[in-house]
């Protein structure tokens, strides 16, 4: 089941703002930390790790210091927030605990190109983590949305990302 709720109002982006510098200072950054848990039926999103989404998710956002979602403000913008695993990985984060997330088109809409392709990360992924292959996949691929029957299809694979873009 996929759940998606587009057009959300300016509001949404301020509250996931919120909800991603909370994940982002729970803990020191070189161990990252969450209390967000995903239900039983989510294990499958886990990574090798036994990290849920929202823990991956947070490590990811981390490497560029001032994590948050595209806003229509120029200066909350990042390449690490901007990218398709961060887009994937925050919806299945969403979806792991009841809450609606948005479209691939509407989360990347404020983001300018930053010259890294669909399911890439601009940097080396962080020490302490590892991503899952589902959230490298471009959602455009799954109709422009976090799917979740497809990810949960792919399940626990961990790929590893095209390091740093020089």
């Amino acid at each position: 089941m996929t759940i998606v709720a587009p057009h959300l109002s300016p509001s949404w982006w301020t509250s996931l703002s919120v909800t991603i510098l909370i994940l982002n200072f729970l803990a020191p950054s070189e161990a990252q930390n969450t209390n967000v848990t995903c239900g039983p039926d989510w294990d499958w999103a886990q990574n090798s790790k036994g990290q849920n989404p929202c823990l991956v998710a947070a490590y990811l956002m981390e490497m560029c210091y001032y994590p948050t979602s595209p806003t229509g403000d120029a200066s909350t913008q990042n390449e690490c927030v901007c990218s398709t695993p961060v887009y994937q990985l925050m919806s299945a984060c969403g979806a792991c605990q009841g809450r609606l997330f948005v479209g691939w088109q509407e989360w990347k809409f404020y983001c300018p190109s930053y010259g890294f392709g669909a399911g890439q990360f601009p940097k080396a992924v962080p020490v302490g983590t590892a991503v899952q292959y589902w959230a490298q996949i471009d959602p455009a691929i799954w109709g422009d949305n976090f799917n979740a029957d497809r990810a949960k299809a792919i399940g626990g694979i961990v790929l590893w990302f095209t390091p740093e873009i020089a």
